[in-house]
């Protein structure tokens, strides 16, 4: 999978498809065209949009259940 986004260290990575990203804020002129592709997102967080389009999934949470508490292990 590859990623668009800025050298900015706060803005969000884009799921790149090839020619636009998902949530086609590039071809739809709502980004600058100054980014860059990369193989990557660098520890940015990914456009919340761009996971919607393509369905993206967080990792699984590890689940223990203890009685009346549930425990979450992240």
């Amino acid at each position: 999978m590859q990623y668009y986004f800025f050298k900015k260290r706060s803005a969000a990575a884009h799921i790149w498809t090839g020619t636009d990203t998902a949530c086609r804020m590039y071809s739809t002129g709502g980004m600058r065209k100054s980014g860059k592709v990369y193989d990557s997102h660098g520890a940015r967080r990914i456009c919340s949009m761009c996971k919607g389009v393509i369905g993206y999934e967080k990792p699984s949470v590890n689940k223990l259940e203890l009685s009346d508490m549930t425990l979450y292990l992240w």
